[in-house]
C-alpha cells in the first residue's frame, strides 16, 4: 500500500510540475518548420538586396499552399499567379494571363518541408529578446543555419514574432556562400479574407 501511495504521489508531482522551458534555439527550430507547415493568409512586402545588384521590391499575396500571387514593383514587372501546380504571368495588372509552367505541387511542397527541417536541424548562435512594432511588444529570435540540400550555403535569420499567435510580422534573412550575398526583408500583414484572381480558364 505504501509503495502504491509513493508511486501515486510521484505521478501527481510529475504531472503538476511545469514543463521544461523551451530554449531559444529550440524555439527558432520549431517555428522555422511550423510556419512552413501551417501558413496563414497574408500580404508580405518583400525587398531583396543582392550585393552588386539593384534592389528588388514586391508583394506576396498568400492565400494557401499552392495559391498565391507575386506582384513585382521594382524593377517594374509582371504579376505571377500560382494555383494548384501551375504558374501564370500577367503584364497588364491581371487583365490577361499567360501560362509559364506547371509543376508537381505535392512533390514541391514535400521537398520544401525536407529543406526547412534540414535547416532547422542546424540552428546555432540563437539569441532571443524583444522589440516594439507599431506599439506592440513582440519577441525577437535570431540565429544561424546551414542549408545542405541541393546547395550548401549559410543563413542568418532574424524574426519579429507576435506573442499572441507566434506569427512573424517581420523577417530578415542574409544568405551567404551561394553566389553574391543576398539580404531579404519581409514584413507581413494578416489577411484572413484575402482573395486573389482565380486561376485562368
Amino acid at each position: 500500500m505504501i509503495t502504491k501511495w509513493i508511486a501515486a504521489a510521484a505521478l501527481l508531482l510529475a504531472s503538476s510540475a511545469p514543463a521544461l522551458a523551451e530554449d531559444c534555439a529550440e524555439r527558432v527550430a520549431r517555428l522555422h518548420v511550423w510556419w512552413y507547415e501551417n501558413p496563414e493568409p497574408g500580404i508580405g512586402h518583400v525587398v531583396s538586396e543582392t550585393k552588386g545588384q539593384p534592389a528588388t521590391d514586391g508583394e506576396m499575396h498568400f492565400v494557401a499552399n499552392g495559391h498565391y500571387m507575386l506582384k513585382q514593383f521594382v524593377p517594374a514587372g509582371g504579376w505571377y499567379l500560382t494555383h494548384d501546380g501551375t504558374t501564370w504571368q500577367s503584364t497588364d495588372g491581371g487583365a490577361s494571363w499567360k501560362k509559364l509552367y506547371s509543376f508537381d505541387q505535392e512533390d514541391t511542397w514535400q521537398k520544401g518541408l525536407e529543406t526547412v527541417k534540414q535547416q532547422a536541424s542546424t540552428v546555432r548562435n540563437a539569441v532571443c529578446g524583444e522589440d516594439v512594432i507599431d506599439g506592440e511588444t513582440v519577441d525577437t529570435l535570431e540565429a544561424d543555419m546551414t542549408n545542405t540540400i541541393n546547395a550548401t550555403y549559410e543563413i542568418h535569420d532574424k524574426y519579429w514574432v507576435r506573442r499572441s499567435d507566434e506569427r512573424a510580422v517581420r523577417t530578415e534573412t542574409l544568405t551567404t556562400g551561394l553566389g553574391p550575398d543576398t539580404f531579404f526583408t519581409q514584413t507581413w500583414t494578416k489577411a484572413p479574407d484575402l482573395t486573389i484572381p482565380p486561376a485562368p480558364q
